[in-house]
């Protein structure tokens, strides 16, 4: 059950909570998300009017097998409930983490609490001297019935939470870092959406997304203009067809004759698409999403990697009378083995070995400097020593 409060409420807000967007996503489109990833089937929105404003929830649901019900009010709430169900309820605003929220929910019915401080002040309500709800509830179907006692224009999510807690619902206490990292909070106003949003992309970046430079100047570049971009839609590919497009410039480039220009356009792509890749996660991570067996990044990624091995190949100086496949050959192997060790290697080492920014630049000082074959040798060889030498995971089965 997800809620967009009446705009009547006190205080006064210009808009329901429930249509402030974090990360380009309303909230009641998170709390689809985390609904739908819980397996409901039928969702019900209580809204103060029934004006078209559930629409896209409407056929976000149908659209994952489940039917969303918009009710104004809590009368007709206890048709749609059998005794046999269990229900999930989220407070008007929650905007909580989809992996941490699943993992409570499925934990059991409960009441979710928290220290009341800050809590309270935060908008969470009170339950007692040191607790405050923590906005979100597993309950048993049949304290539905509980709110047929209530007004009709009361808050649903607080009577039920109270019924709950009447009937011996047992709590569960929020962990504290989910709290102190942003990913789980009240959404009251579009100044808490504005400020969320920083901390909202931050705590959807992983470790691996600063591990090297090229990835360290996407998640810079995401943790500072991705909130706007996500705001405005399209985001990830917008980024990805800056990134293809600049790929493509360097390839048109060395094919005039200039590939150390073209390995800087590269080395310019690179970390525009892992920004956009990066973005990408974030949304579908946000929506719980299944990538497609047809990703962006990896299209995007065979491509880079082909523009690479051929301004690789021109760069590369050639000998009177050399064949084609000795003089492709160097620069082949080289983009095999920085495919195939970060997959073998330790994931410290092996990001910085995927990063294709450095191998550009690295290119690029090697063709200053008159020396890209030794260069492109002894990284291959380098490359190979990681893969042999790294040590093979343990798989638990014994030798004979």
């Amino acid at each position: 059950m997800i809620e967009l409060a009446d705009e009547g409420a006190d205080p006064p807000r210009p808009q329901p909570r429930g249509l402030l967007r974090v990360g380009g996503i309303t909230i009641a489109r998170h709390q689809l998300a985390v609904l739908l990833g819980a397996g409901c089937e039928r969702i019900v929105c209580l809204v103060p009017a029934l004006d078209g404003t559930t629409a896209p929830l409407q056929h976000a649901a149908e659209a994952a097998g489940a039917q969303l019900h918009a009710l104004v009010g809590l009368r007709g709430l206890a048709a749609l409930v059998t005794v046999a169900d269990e229900v999930v309820a989220l407070r008007d605003g929650l905007l909580a983490d989809p992996d941490a929220a699943l993992g409570l929910i499925d934990a059991g019915p409960a009441v979710l609490t928290q220290p009341e401080n800050p809590a309270i002040a935060e908008g969470f309500e009170r339950i007692d001297a040191l607790s405050a709800d923590a906005g979100m509830i597993r309950v048993p179907g049949r304290l539905i019935e509980r709110l047929r006692e209530l007004p009709g224009d009361a808050d649903g999510y607080s009577g039920l939470m109270r019924a709950a807690l009447q009937s011996g619902t047992p709590r569960r206490e929020l962990a504290r870092d989910l709290r102190e990292t942003g990913r789980w909070r009240l959404i009251r106003t579009e100044a808490d959406a504005h400020a969320a949003d920083p901390q909202w992309v931050s705590a959807h970046l992983t470790t691996g997304d600063t591990a090297s430079p090229g990835t360290a100047l996407a998640a810079l570049a995401v943790q500072r203009f991705a909130p706007a971009m996500l705001h405005s839609g399209g985001a990830a590919v917008r980024l990805g067809v800056g990134a293809f497009v600049l790929a493509l410039l360097g390839l048109g480039a060395g094919w005039l004759g200039h590939a150390a220009v073209g390995l800087g356009l590269c080395a310019l792509a690179w970390p525009l698409q892992r920004a956009a890749a990066m973005i990408e996660r974030i949304e579908r991570r946000a929506l719980r999403r299944v990538p497609g067996w047809l990703r962006g990044d990896t299209v995007f990624g065979w491509s880079f990697d082909a523009a690479l091995l051929a301004l690789g190949t021109w760069i590369l100086p050639a000998f009177p009378g050399e064949p084609l496949l000795a003089h492709v050959f160097a620069p082949a192997m080289l983009i095999a083995l920085i495919r195939i060790v970060p997959r073998i290697a330790p994931p410290r080492i092996g990001v910085w070995i995927g990063d294709r920014m450095l191998l550009c630049l690295a290119l690029i000082g090697a063709s200053v400097a008159g020396q890209v074959g030794p260069v492109m040798a002894t990284s291959a060889l380098v490359l190979a020593a990681i893969g042999i030498f790294t040590p093979k995971p343990a798989i638990g089965l014994t030798s004979v």
